[in-house]
């Protein structure tokens, strides 16, 4: 609560102090997580909390304040270079990756870790079973959404373009008989598989 004389920057900041020295006393952090459990297990309080949030956020003052502090942290260059960089540092992390391609495709977290803490030296196209040379994605099934695994963006292009017109494939694979590439015409027979 702001006291009497006192404005809102100097309580945000007497509010952060003594957060600080709360959370740095002896099992603080264990009866915080404890306290979070509780209401986790209790849909109708997520719920109530999510709604508030949602109501909370959609102000037009709230939304104008949010703005406002972040253009704060952005005006100082120093403190502009420090967040740049912490923020890539946690997108380069196995699990921010994975939980972003989840919330992308509505894949599960779970499902998608592992093919991220796979080393990219030791990722193999799932396509064309060549090894990493370029920009890779995780290839899915939009269908059943079981992921395939890692793919070269032009093997998972081709095989999108393959899926939407079989037959036009198929005329082109039959085409490749006349060429001397193996490679490639295993390539294509082996995509058009998994089309009947």
């Amino acid at each position: 609560m702001q006291r009497k004389n006192e404005t809102r920057e100097e309580c945000l900041e007497r509010k952060r102090v003594y957060g600080k020295a709360y959370r740095s006393r002896p099992g603080a952090r264990e009866r915080r997580r404890a306290y979070d459990k509780i209401r986790r297990a209790r849909p109708e309080i997520m719920e109530q909390i999510r709604a508030y949030s949602k109501a909370y956020n959609a102000k037009p003052e709230t939304k104008e304040r949010h703005r406002a502090h972040g253009r704060a942290r952005y005006a100082k260059p120093e403190a502009r270079k420090l967040i740049i960089a912490q923020n890539r540092a946690y997108r380069a992390k196995p699990d921010a990756k994975a939980k972003m391609y989840a919330w992308r495709t509505g894949i599960s977290f779970e499902a998608a870790l592992p093919w991220f803490l796979v080393p990219m030296d030791q990722r193999i196209c799932c396509w064309c079973q060549e090894p990493a040379n370029g920009f890779w994605c995780l290839d899915h099934d939009h269908d059943t959404m079981e992921i395939r695994g890692w793919a070269h963006i032009r093997c998972n292009s081709l095989e999108g373009r393959m899926a939407k017109s079989p037959r036009a494939a198929r005329a082109i694979v039959e085409s490749w008989n006349s060429f001397t590439s193996s490679v490639a015409r295993e390539f294509a027979l082996g995509m058009m598989a998994n089309y009947p």
